[in-house]
């Protein structure tokens, strides 16, 4: 079976999976595929233009994938991804998303103070204080410091419920959060947990310093929010009106937001996301003297996956040195 490459045939008879190929051909041969098989050469610039663009490895795996089919439907039995040039480029993609994946990166406490820092002098600036940009500020702040000092997922953090925030009786000052890591799900309109459900206890200690201090943070939020009961962090309308709940893409969106405020030469700053407050918060306890085992408690696992541990060895070979916790990221 061919295919016309042709623009007036484009859309309509050739496959739409082979469509943005044949754009990237066009672009750098100011030509049309033309009838599988291509240049091996072309394929490959292919890979290094995606990578380059930063698509997922995935997104790239697919693009192959469409070709070989294209190819199938052809009648062509040979598979271009097994050419040299187009394997050594696929390689590469490979090489770099394990790099990406090993270094999920975590703030320390040094980042978490910068973010604060950041959001404390976005809300001064602020010429005068609406009770939306009181509120925002309220919530930002023991969002971030719940997350980090709790360990929190950003699903945890949006299914939290003001009544899972407790008071720990057996240590002064201290809160327990009964948090739920498995999420809810719409059912019929209305919210239900995902099953089966998976709950574990996290605890938010006082810190010595206030402007750092989860349990105060959260405290002053629920308080001038006058949340009593429902979920502990909401969005905010404009006037001060607040919605039931936040999702957890919001949360994530937030700690983006903030996190962008922080100047780093160090990394892209985009790479940090709210997984890096749950992987930093590991990375200091390790730095601290913590155990495996207390670590895997405080940020609610059952073992360390790959980019975790990464994390953990570096906690730990900073404790041997002098920098320590002024490191900003892991």
């Amino acid at each position: 079976m061919k295919f016309s490459w042709t623009s007036t045939v484009l859309r309509t008879v050739t496959p739409k999976r082979v469509s943005a190929p044949n754009a990237f051909a066009r672009k750098t041969t100011d030509a049309d595929l033309g009838d599988p098989p291509i240049a091996p050469r072309l394929i490959a610039e292919y890979i290094a233009h995606l990578h380059k663009r930063r698509s997922q490895a995935s997104t790239i795996r697919r693009r192959l994938c469409a070709i070989r089919a294209w190819y199938v439907e052809g009648g062509i039995d040979a598979d271009p991804r097994q050419h040299t040039l187009v394997k050594r480029a696929w390689d590469i993609v490979r090489t770099d998303e394990d790099r990406t994946r090993v270094r999920k990166l975590g703030v320390t406490h040094t980042f978490v103070s910068e973010m604060l820092a950041a959001l404390e002098e976005d809300y001064d600036l602020e010429i005068r204080h609406t009770e939306q940009t009181k509120l925002i500020y309220l919530r930002d702040r023991a969002l971030i410091l719940a997350m980090y000092t709790g360990g929190l997922t950003r699903t945890e953090a949006a299914t939290l419920y003001r009544e899972n925030v407790l008071v720990n009786p057996e240590r002064n000052g201290s809160l327990i959060l009964k948090v739920n890591a498995s999420g809810e799900m719409e059912k019929n309109g209305k919210r239900v947990w995902v099953r089966p459900r998976r709950e574990r206890l996290a605890e938010l200690e006082p810190s010595a310093d206030p402007t750092h201090c989860a349990v105060k943070a959260l405290a002053q939020w629920f308080s001038v929010a006058k949340i009593t009961s429902g979920y502990a962090f909401r969005g905010i309308k404009l006037g001060g009106s607040m919605t039931e709940a936040l999702a957890s893409r919001s949360i994530h969106a937030i700690i983006r937001a903030h996190a962008a405020r922080i100047a780093s030469t160090e990394v892209e700053v985009k790479k940090i996301s709210t997984h890096s407050l749950r992987s930093g918060r590991a990375g200091v306890l390790a730095l601290r003297g913590a155990t495996n085992e207390q670590i895997l408690t405080a940020i609610g696992l059952t073992d360390f996956d790959e980019s975790m541990s990464a994390v953990v060895a570096s906690g730990r070979s900073l404790a041997r040195s002098s920098a320590g916790e002024s490191v900003r990221l892991l």
